[in-house]
């Protein structure tokens, strides 16, 4: 291993050995002047150059070849140990004191708007305020023009028609005494579902005696519902009498008499206010009806 560190002494190196040879060989080797390279590989005999020769710390790395310098050899450094396991945590040292308080930062952008949240539960109806004064009335707009006239719709289903018709009673004469007479002049008919009323018209022609007033008779329509008689309790006509004991010129009667759909009914003449001198008088009657 000498032998391959003597290849690698420098220039410096060398004459500091020879000066320490000749510091122990006397005045005889003091004589000698060497030259600068004067001193050459084969003048310096082999393992002639020992540890005690070279100054510590005199050789550097680099006066090594390489791959002669192996670390861990003795004088050298050792290769980097593996990083040791962490020590202990120490114990927190004391809480310093508070500093002061820092100036206050500028204000950061406003952030993103946040999705809407879930809507509430609707809250209680308030109490209805007073109402307020009414305002004035707007002017009246003007009237726009009129719209074309739509076709004409389909024409709707007919509705019920009520019985109608006509009868005239042969002359007959009034009764022989009383003071009121009905006389039934048309056929009976039941009445057809949805119908409430009939126009009754009634035209009489008497020929009452000569000695009968005027006042002593008056008109009206009469009723015959299941057979049961009534006039229509509206005030009617008086009979007329000129006191020539002639037939007297036709007297015409109309009203509205209620009926009941599904009553059998028929319609004719009410002689009221008759007196003495009006019984039996002859006298002929025509009645006519339109129900709906």
């Amino acid at each position: 291993m000498f032998a391959g560190l003597a290849r690698q002494f420098s220039y410096a190196n060398v004459m500091a050995t020879i000066a320490v040879f000749v510091a122990l060989g006397g005045s005889s080797y003091a004589a000698v002047v060497l030259t600068r390279n004067s001193v050459k590989n084969r003048h310096i005999a082999n393992n002639a150059v020992t540890s005690n020769k070279v100054k510590d710390g005199a050789l550097l790395s680099k006066d090594f070849k390489a791959g002669q310098l192996v670390a861990g050899a003795p004088g050298l450094p050792g290769a980097k140990g593996e990083t040791g396991a962490p020590g202990a945590a120490g114990a927190p040292g004391a809480t310093g004191a508070t500093g002061p308080k820092g100036d206050t930062g500028t204000t950061g952008p406003q952030g993103a708007k946040g999705d809407t949240g879930a809507k509430g539960d609707t809250g209680n109806t308030g109490s209805t305020g007073p109402q307020g004064p009414q305002g004035q009335q707007g002017p009246q707009g003007q009237q726009g023009p009129q719209g074309t006239q739509g076709p004409q719709g389909p024409t709707g289903p007919a509705g019920p028609s009520g019985p109608k018709g006509w009868a005239s009673l042969a002359p007959v004469n009034l009764p022989a005494s009383g003071v009121e007479h009905i006389k039934i002049v048309t056929s009976t008919f039941v009445v057809p579902a949805g119908v409430t009323s009939c126009m009754v018209t009634s035209s009489i022609q008497t020929q009452p005696p000569a000695s009968a007033p005027n006042d002593t008779a008056y008109l009206r329509n009469a009723v015959s519902r299941n057979s049961v008689n009534a006039e229509d309790s509206q005030y009617g006509p008086f009979l007329p009498n000129d006191g020539t004991g002639r037939k007297q010129p036709p007297l015409t009667r109309s009203s509205v008499i209620t009926v009941t759909a599904g009553q059998t009914v028929a319609f004719g003449v009410y002689f009221g206010g008759l007196s003495g001198t009006w019984f039996n008088s002859p006298f002929s009657a025509s009645t006519s009806y339109f129900c709906s």
